[in-house]
């Protein structure tokens, strides 16, 4: 009943909030970036039990332009486009973490001036190629969402292309410096 359920959430809270003071009082980067990635993937599950619980009984209600059947069709194709969006964030957040983990070297580590300089030269061409990779993978998993949805995404890919062209362009200068 709504009392079980609503001493689940509490649960489901008290468990994030442990998790959240555990990543902020942790001393080493490496539980850190466990902990960080071990919420991501329950927050993201969390999310997409609330999707489908949703789907299944309060938005059954606006679909009266659909049948039974293909209401459950439906159902199906957006839970497994919620799951593609959730691999993708796990993705980012993997990504974010592996970037950090190069900037952010463990303190053990011997700092000697070429290590200096060299966490010089990655801390300026990281953040780009964290941004970048984040943006690739999430237009990747959103279109392929997108798709699984029944959206035509032809017209999507084709003013990514149009974009793409022009950043390429327009960053040839910025390419030029880092290499």
């Amino acid at each position: 009943g709504v009392p079980r359920s609503r001493a689940r959430v509490r649960r489901a809270l008290a468990l994030d909030r442990a998790l959240v003071l555990a990543i902020k009082e942790s001393r080493r980067p490496q539980s850190m970036r466990r902990l960080f990635m071990l919420r991501v993937a329950l927050d993201g599950l969390a999310a997409l039990i609330v999707a489908r619980v949703v789907l299944d009984f309060w938005a059954a209600s606006f679909a009266g332009f659909l049948s039974a059947g293909e209401w459950r069709g439906m159902t199906l194709r957006i839970t497994a486009a919620c799951f593609m969006i959730y691999v993708g964030s796990l993705a980012c957040a993997g990504v974010h973490l592996w970037i950090e983990s190069l900037l952010h070297p463990d303190s053990k580590a011997v700092a000697d001036r070429s290590r200096d300089n060299q966490l010089t030269r990655l801390s300026t061409v990281l953040p780009l190629v964290r941004f970048a990779a984040i943006a690739l993978i999430s237009t990747i998993f959103v279109l392929a969402a997108l798709s699984t949805v029944g959206v035509d995404v032809t017209p999507l890919l084709a003013g990514a292309g149009v974009i793409g062209l022009a950043v390429s362009l327009g960053s040839q200068t910025l390419v030029k410096d880092i290499v």
